[in-house]
């Protein structure tokens, strides 16, 4: 009886071990060192008596042991791994369906934090989607390491790594929230990857400078912002005339397939370009905007603008479902929230500083946590050492 004791020990101190090495790897798979894996274990173990201090719990028989305690059983749960983002899935039932739909599992993480929750398309899970609480921006002390960032790959704008900016762009901020920030990154990065360019800067700011330093062409007024987006429209249209020749053999291909360039046109506060229309430039400028929107996916001619509050006064709602990445940066309202990025997504409650915020893909069912980088040297003079490279390329 001894022997068998023991080896039974043995077997489960080994499966415990097993299990141990199994969620650090997921850690070091995680890419965020060690740590994460060690509050993947702690959380583990404390969802369990969380759960049934929650009241989630199943009660399978009324039996009561000796120390008159109920016998209970809490809904499986596991971590997954996907794409660099861990994953918490609890399983689902007709009796907890109602208290997920409230549930903060926070509390019960370690180092971890919910960016978003939902359930599985087939209903048997809530799942929730975490991300490490030391969360750490990214800064660039030279311009070499941002370039080294931002050719990774061809054609596509990112936040970190693991966030990239796909199609158009919407992006919305209050004052201070750190738009211009977001754009100076986004534009220096277009530059790095020789993306075309150029701008509608109807305040005459901080875009209208960068793009005297850099060469890129650039409307501060009604009239030359209306020519620059009818321009644009007819530059897509040329390529569009130019594809359609190659999609014949190439179905379904898009800009990248055929190895073109994307082009940008950035237009800041969108807002204030409106109020210096008069009423039939507004027209014209809305339909040929709605023109490029619609078609310039698989062309490869896309919109970055940004406002400082989404509203449906400013873009409609059909226009705004075509942008592909809608970021909300600083502290907003819920109606900024809901008119950005639809109705029924949940905003995690977390700090926002300048320059962070949340992202939705188009793809996405939630919101993601995001920080653009510090870019912590001299922003003039790399956009001037960049046009340069562009110049004599």
């Amino acid at each position: 009886f001894c022997h068998l004791s023991y080896i039974l020990m043995f077997i489960d101190v080994l499966i415990l071990l097993i299990y141990l090495v199994r969620l650090a790897f997921i850690g070091l798979l995680f890419q965020t060192h060690f740590k994460t894996g060690i509050n993947l274990i702690v959380s583990y173990y404390r969802i369990e008596s969380q759960l049934i201090d929650a009241c989630i719990f199943y009660q399978r028989s009324s039996k009561i042991d000796d120390n008159k305690k109920l016998i209970v059983r809490v809904p499986r749960y596991f971590f997954k791994l996907e794409h660099n983002q861990i994953y918490l899935f609890i399983e689902n039932s007709i009796k907890f369906t109602g208290q997920f739909d409230n549930l903060d599992i926070s509390p019960a993480l370690s180092g971890l934090v919910v960016d978003s929750k939902y359930k599985s398309s087939n209903s048997l899970f809530m799942i929730f989607q975490l991300t490490t609480a030391n969360f750490k921006q990214l800064e660039f002390t030279t311009l070499d390491d941002f370039i080294h960032f931002a050719v990774k790959k061809r054609n596509e704008l990112k936040v970190d790594d693991n966030n990239i900016l796909k199609g158009h762009i919407l992006l919305s901020g209050k004052t201070g929230s750190g738009k211009t920030f977001a754009m100076i990154n986004l534009s220096l990065q277009m530059l790095v990857q020789k993306i075309n360019v150029s701008v509608i800067d109807p305040k005459n700011s901080d875009l209208s400078v960068i793009s005297e330093i850099s060469g890129i062409k650039c409307g501060t007024n009604a009239d030359s912002a209306l020519e620059m987006i009818k321009t644009y429209r007819n530059s897509m249209n040329n390529r569009k005339i130019e594809m359609n020749q190659l999609l014949k053999d190439n179905i379904a291909s898009d800009f990248n397939d055929f190895k073109m360039t994307a082009n940008y046109l950035v237009i800041d506060e969108l807002a204030a370009l409106q109020m210096i229309f008069s009423k039939e430039q507004k027209a014209e400028f809305n339909s040929v905007l709605a023109e490029v929107i619609l078609q310039g996916r698989q062309l490869g001619f896309f919109l970055l603008v940004t406002l400082q509050q989404a509203n449906a006064n400013l873009i409609s709602t059909n226009i705004r479902e075509q942008f592909n990445s809608v970021i909300v940066l600083g502290k907003s309202e819920i109606q900024t929230y809901k008119t950005a990025f639809g109705m029924g997504i949940d905003i995690p409650t977390r700090r926002i500083d300048k320059g962070s915020g949340w992202l939705k893909q188009d793809t996405n069912e939630s919101v993601k946590y995001i920080a653009f980088p510090a870019l912590n040297f001299d922003i003039a003079k790399a956009f001037k050492h960049i046009s340069k490279s562009r110049a004599n390329t």
